[in-house]
């Protein structure tokens, strides 16, 4: 009777930790693919660098680019890349000092809006350093491959958004052809 009452309960305690597996996945507590795949460094609300499209070598045939342009923005993307990390990890220093100076027992203000006025520039700095990299990128491509490259942009912006929803007419009220189809 012993044995019987280990497996019976071997098994209840194995059919527990399934259930605690797979139900959760079944009610899409964890969504396929990954959520997270065009966020920068996984937070949400970053995007992907502009000009990180030289990885999509689809993309790269369609807009025609020459070997010369996919270095140049290979090039750029590694700078601007660059650039933009050592200012997000001194954000992100400064931003725990901010979390220190709040939690303190008694909170210095002067502190704290020196801290918020180094964020505020940095945060300046990165949007700059931003609009650097879409006038790099304007320098490097020519009118079409611009036009193209924003078109499929907007159809991926779209895509993300509605996930295979009817497609939005532009301004001209023209119903837009992405790259890909």
């Amino acid at each position: 009777m012993n044995s019987k009452f280990k497996k019976t309960m071997g098994a209840g305690v194995a059919l527990v930790l399934m259930a605690a597996c797979f139900f959760p996945a079944i009610a899409g507590a964890f969504p396929a693919g990954d959520p997270m795949k065009d966020k920068v460094d996984g937070r949400k609300g970053h995007r992907r660098p502009v000009l990180g499209f030289w990885r999509n070598a689809q993309l790269i045939q369609k807009l025609g680019l020459t070997d010369e342009q996919v270095k140049q923005v290979r090039d750029a993307d590694f700078s601007f890349r660059e650039k933009h990390l050592a200012l997000r990890y001194q954000l992100d220093g400064l931003h725990l000092q901010m979390d220190k100076a709040f939690s303190a027992d008694t909170v210095d203000r002067a502190v704290v809006r020196q801290l918020a006025e180094k964020i505020a520039d940095l945060q300046g700095q990165r949007f700059v350093q931003d609009v650097e990299s879409h006038l790099a990128l304007v320098e490097m491509l020519n009118k079409d491959q611009i036009d193209q490259l924003k078109m499929y942009e907007k159809r991926q912006q779209r895509h993300d958004r509605k996930q295979g929803a009817k497609r939005v007419p532009d301004k001209t009220g023209e119903q837009q052809t992405p790259i890909d189809e």
